[in-house]
């Protein structure tokens, strides 16, 4: 086994993010790229390196290019829009709904990297929400 260092972490998570929001369960992608599932559960937890050839794999599968497994940390004025957008959601009806397209819409979110783009965003669900309450739609 390579050692590994807070490189290997930040592809772990982003592994595991991107393979959430694709809704992909860890034995698929196990299966699909050639390996077990606790070999999975090493990469995501940064305990173990992909080797380039299953790297390549797992782009493929996660229809996605290696660049994505560098994403940048979210930036802090990201996290406080995503947090004030969401202070007035119980965390009850967030753990009962498991809402589809959550994790990819965060994902998401965090990658945009100008303010206004993130404000727009925010804009947007604000306004459809005022909406759905003006038509009383569940």
């Amino acid at each position: 086994m390579k050692p590994t260092n807070h490189v290997d972490e930040l592809i772990g998570k982003q592994l595991r993010l991107l393979r959430l929001s694709r809704k992909i369960p860890v034995s698929e992608i196990a299966k699909t790229i050639g390996t077990d599932e606790l070999a999975i559960w090493r990469y995501e937890k940064g305990i173990e390196r992909p080797s380039a050839g299953k790297m390549k794999l797992l782009c493929s599968v996660l229809e996605v290019t290696p660049n994505d497994f560098y994403d940048k940390p979210i930036p802090k004025k990201a996290a406080q829009n995503i947090l004030t957008a969401l202070k007035d959601v119980p965390l009850s009806d967030v753990m009962r709904r498991d809402v589809s397209g959550t994790t990819e819409l965060l994902s998401l979110f965090t990658r945009l990297q100008k303010d206004a783009a993130r404000s727009q965003v925010l804009d947007l669900c604000r306004h459809l929400l005022s909406e759905q309450s003006n038509t009383n739609e569940p």
